[in-house]
């Protein structure tokens, strides 16, 4: 039985070496990933800093002008973490036929693509914790936002937890594949989409309340949004437990139906004979 559990663990760890290998074998275009996440960081810091200095309220969208920086600083450093790409890897597995691979031996796919996701992240990891810590840096010196320990130190749970919600939802999305001919243009599509939906882009709010209330009723927002309002101190502890509640919830829901949308797939899959 040890001995079992020790090749299980092993297949896995492989799985999460392989996700980190590869990850450092695309250099160029990891390096591309980051330029076109900073570009527009630093396109929204102009803009937003335009439109609070052409305001004469210290508040708008339920932001602060210090707070608005923080949000679109980590809007874009945790959407370049939580985003895996999930979706078009098994894309590319179901229509190559490389999944077969994966049916004929002992190896549970959905733990797989974590640990694989989780080691092509490594990397990311250390470049978002540099990121953020320039970045914060120099929003204390240049508008002397200060960031409290206790916040930074919700906000690493609650990003673990974003980037599992995350990987859950385009997994269920990524079943598409098996009944979709070509799914990487529709992949990307929803891709935006999400994005926009969970405060990837900008602040939620801006779209008015209705809006809000409609979204605080679907998971996106609790993959970028509710961990950034975690460290920049909107929110009571009271909200922010109740957000850690939400986020596990979802997890759950998203990941019995990923699970349950793969066996049918996976059934259709040996029908056709892939």
């Amino acid at each position: 039985m040890n001995d079992s559990f020790s090749i299980k663990r092993n297949k896995y760890w492989v799985s999460l070496s392989m996700g980190f290998v590869n990850s450092m074998e695309y250099r160029f275009d990891f390096l591309i990933s980051l330029l076109s996440t900073t570009f527009p960081i630093i396109i929204q810091v102009f803009v937003w800093t335009a439109i609070y200095d052409a305001s004469t309220k210290e508040v708008l969208y339920g932001h602060t002008f210090p707070q608005m920086m923080v949000y679109t600083v980590f809007a874009g450093a945790i959407s370049m973490f939580i985003r895996t790409g999930v979706e078009q890897s098994i894309n590319r597995d179901i229509h190559s036929g490389q999944l077969s691979n994966f049916l004929v031996k002992s190896i549970m796919y959905i733990p797989f693509r974590i640990m694989n996701s989780i080691g092509e992240k490594l990397s990311s990891i250390v470049v978002m914790i540099l990121f953020s810590v320039i970045a914060s840096i120099a929003m204390y010196v240049f508008i002397g936002f200060e960031m409290q320990v206790i916040n930074i130190i919700l906000f690493l749970p609650a990003i673990v937890l974003a980037f599992l919600l995350n990987f859950f939802i385009f997994f269920c999305i990524s079943t598409l594949a098996f009944w979709i001919t070509e799914a990487s243009r529709f992949f990307y599509s929803i891709t935006i989409i999400v994005m926009v939906a969970s405060g990837g882009v900008f602040p939620i709010d801006i779209f008015g309340t209705l809006y809000v209330k409609v979204l605080k009723l679907m998971p996106f927002m609790y993959t970028t949004t509710f961990p950034i309002k975690v460290i920049n101190g909107t929110l009571s502890s009271g909200e922010i437990l109740n957000g850690f509640l939400v986020q596990i919830i979802w997890i759950v829901v998203f990941s019995f139906f990923a699970t349950f949308l793969w066996k049918k797939g996976s059934k259709r899959f040996v029908a056709v004979g892939g």
